[in-house]
């Protein structure tokens, strides 16, 4: 069976501890069928949910990243597209991965060989040198504006503006950055939670 990717659509696309970070692959792990403690699926609406561990040049943190999301499907359960796909192959094609899920959403090698474990299958990517990291991609790292009603801005990696590390990819990384803020997909804090005073004397610089 024939691995499944949606059609593309027609628009393309330092210092401190946000923006554009050379990183390595500490982690990958699949959670797609985590359980809750009494056996139901603990993400019912994610078909795929990658959580993946970046180590960041310069940085004694990590920080995750999630490939998570549903599939559109048709009335037979066919795949039919759906943005967590779009961001998945991204993520893939970086990393030089040649895998994914065929057209009904099962893990398969581009040979169209089963894969049981897709973490497994995505280990080999992994930076495990314990003397020298290659950083090998480039991440972009954000605050991410807080929803009504929530009280803290988390931190972001964002899962659709992977790319490889090497010469000019800085500048091409940035023009997507750029894009995806334009379309309002990166949605960075503006200092101000909403529906939620903030008071400043207390704030400190996170809120600056």
């Amino acid at each position: 069976m024939a691995i499944f990717k949606p059609a593309k659509s027609g628009s393309s696309g330092g210092g401190g501890f946000t923006g554009i970070k050379e990183a390595a692959i500490a982690a990958i792990v699949d959670k797609t069928d985590e359980k809750l403690p009494d056996g139901s699926k603990k993400y019912k609406w994610a078909d795929v949910y990658l959580d993946v561990e970046w180590k960041i040049k310069d940085n004694q943190y990590t920080n995750k990243m999630q490939i998570a999301g549903s599939f559109d499907k048709d009335d037979k359960g066919n795949l039919t597209g759906g943005s967590v796909l779009n961001r998945m192959y991204n993520f893939f094609t970086v990393i030089g991965f040649t895998g994914g899920v065929n057209i009904q959403g099962e893990w398969e090698d581009e040979d169209g060989n089963k894969i049981d474990d897709i973490a497994q299958a995505l280990s080999q990517y992994i930076d495990n040198d314990p003397i020298e990291t290659s950083y090998n991609y480039l991440i972009y790292i954000y605050k991410e504006q807080p929803k009504p009603g929530q009280d803290k801005a988390w931190t972001r990696v964002a899962s659709n503006c992977i790319f490889p590390n090497g010469p000019g990819m800085q500048e091409k990384m940035q023009e997507k950055v750029n894009f995806l803020k334009s379309k309002n997909i990166i949605k960075e804090f503006n200092g101000v939670l909403n529906n939620a005073k903030v008071d400043f004397d207390d704030a400190g610089i996170e809120a600056l």
